[in-house]
């Protein structure tokens, strides 16, 4: 009697696990399903906005959106069917054949310029998808680059920081940054995310509007 009830009692509690383990599995595919989705959507949005337009801003908000679904899909590779995974193959070896990951680690930098001004400094570095090493090295020399950074921009007046100037900015810095953090041309690119005057009197009537801040394309 007594085991009869225990094979009841083992059997309900199957029948329940079952019946649970069903329903995960279930929202799990669909959700892997959605995912799946979201990042083909973006994965295409940013091919478009690559080989059209050059907007700083727009890459960087599609990577981040992206990348946050990418990591999703990739903890749940072991919950995808053998076609989800296919797609999202298919999906990251697209993406990744001209794709950057970015390190945003630096947050904002307060120095000054060689004239005395006060301006706020905000990048990220831009270095091939994946490459886990120059991410550590990036990490781990956070604060040299904080100090370059502002060493950098001491050697310039606040009328070198202009639009026409951007890019040649942008590469300095990332010579430097390889030259000297680096020692080699890991990091690809540098994309600003702020760069403009504290100083609410200053003003530069063909780059600032008038809050001060540095209009940039």
């Amino acid at each position: 009697m007594l085991k009869e009830n225990l094979i009841k009692i083992y059997s309900k509690y199957l029948i329940l696990f079952s019946i649970l383990l069903f329903s995960l599995s279930s929202c799990t595919y669909n959700e892997i399903n959605n995912l799946l989705k979201e990042a083909e959507f973006y994965s295409n949005k940013y091919l478009v906005q690559n080989n059209i337009i050059d907007s700083d801003d727009i890459i960087i908000e599609d990577y981040k959106y992206f990348k946050i679904i990418m990591d999703e899909l990739y903890n749940q590779r072991m919950n995808m069917t053998n076609r989800q995974g296919s797609k999202y193959t298919s999906i990251l070896n697209r993406f990744n054949k001209f794709n950057y990951s970015y390190f945003d680690d630096i947050g904002t930098i307060i120095t000054k310029t060689k004239d005395d001004v006060t301006i706020k400094v905000g990048l990220v570095i831009a270095y091939n998808i994946f490459d886990h090493i120059v991410y550590v090295e990036l990490k781990t020399r956070k604060l040299d680059i904080i100090n370059l950074i502002k060493e950098y921009f001491l050697t310039k007046n606040i009328n070198d920081i202009n639009p026409v100037n951007e890019i040649n900015i942008r590469n300095e810095l990332l010579e430097i940054i390889n030259d000297i953090i680096l020692g080699t041309d890991k990091a690809k690119r540098i994309l600003f995310t702020m760069l403009e005057p504290t100083e609410s009197t200053y003003s530069q009537p063909d780059y600032a509007n008038e809050n001060g801040t540095i209009i940039w394309k």
